[in-house]
């Protein structure tokens, strides 16, 4: 990773998906991204703030106005993880496993971080959703 000191904020937008496992449900989010790395202590965290742009409203499968947290985890390389803090409730889900979940570094400097993360859920009704979330700011 090219050399970077100090404390930087990443500002950006991202947007989150939720799908039933049949695709007949859906939701998607949109909304800003901040993510704060701190290069000395080798540390990074964040959030995106979302609200709901679209639903089929069926299923129970919608997006509140909600905030997922980027918990503080450390920097590998040009990599952290992304482990996120969330209601499963505000994404019309009963519970969410994580799967997986990864930010990267790009640009001079670097100028860019990106992100993504999924996880799986059941709905209110029952069949398993997808949660999507990503992200890009700079």
């Amino acid at each position: 990773m090219a050399a970077r000191s100090g404390r930087v904020t990443y500002i950006g937008t991202g947007f989150a998906r939720v799908v039933a496992s049949y695709d007949s449900y859906f939701a998607i989010a949109v909304g800003d991204a901040s993510v704060e790395v701190d290069f000395s202590s080798q540390t990074a965290s964040g959030e995106l703030a979302l609200k709901e742009i679209t639903a089929s409203r069926v299923g129970n499968i919608a997006i509140n106005d909600t905030t997922v947290i980027f918990e503080p985890t450390y920097l590998d390389a040009n990599y952290f993880a992304l482990d996120l803090t969330l209601d499963p409730t505000d994404f019309g889900l009963t519970n969410f496993d994580q799967q997986t979940g990864r930010a990267i570094f790009y640009g001079a400097g670097p100028t860019s971080v990106a992100g993504v993360a999924s996880g799986t859920g059941a709905s209110a009704t029952g069949p398993t959703g997808l949660l999507l979330l990503d992200f890009a700011a700079e």
